[in-house]
């Protein structure tokens, strides 16, 4: 899995060395604490998302709830150095997550196919039946039709 990421970062660092020589006018982000880093052609512009007015109003909380949401991604990423409960809980959030996926899938090819409730439920009953050996009533031969 490393010498895979030491690829990766390889072909990122040759991607962005390439993408420098031929446009070398091109902007270069990276995201800091405070705001945003804007180097172009040698200059560096720093963003400060407190002082930008109004726009702070919603910058801010936009911010706010993407680092909630690096953060949950973190605790679903990674599963090291954990206390007993949070790996509980975080498997516990990753299989009920499944879970529903599994199920609002199985609904969407549900409503796609155009099955009736009936057709299903019959074929879960003798399905029920063949699996638990059980025959189905022979009502005409008991009554000796």
């Amino acid at each position: 899995m490393e010498h895979m990421q030491g690829q990766l970062a390889a072909m990122t660092e040759r991607l962005e060395a390439m993408e420098s020589a031929r446009y070398p006018a091109r902007s270069n982000f990276s995201a800091n604490p405070r705001g945003l880093t804007w180097a172009r052609n040698g200059q560096r512009l720093d963003w400060d998302w407190e002082d930008m007015g109004m726009w702070s109003l919603v910058i801010t909380p936009a911010l706010r709830g993407l680092d909630y949401l690096r953060d949950i991604a973190a605790f679903f990423a990674k599963d090291e150095a954990r206390s007993p409960s949070s790996v509980v809980v975080r498997r516990l959030c990753l299989d009920v997550s499944f879970f529903m996926c599994v199920v609002g899938i199985l609904k969407l090819i549900w409503r796609k196919s155009g099955v009736r409730r009936r057709e299903v439920l019959a074929a879960l009953v003798v399905l029920y039946r063949a699996i638990l050996g059980i025959k189905p009533p022979r009502s005409l031969v008991d009554r000796g039709v």
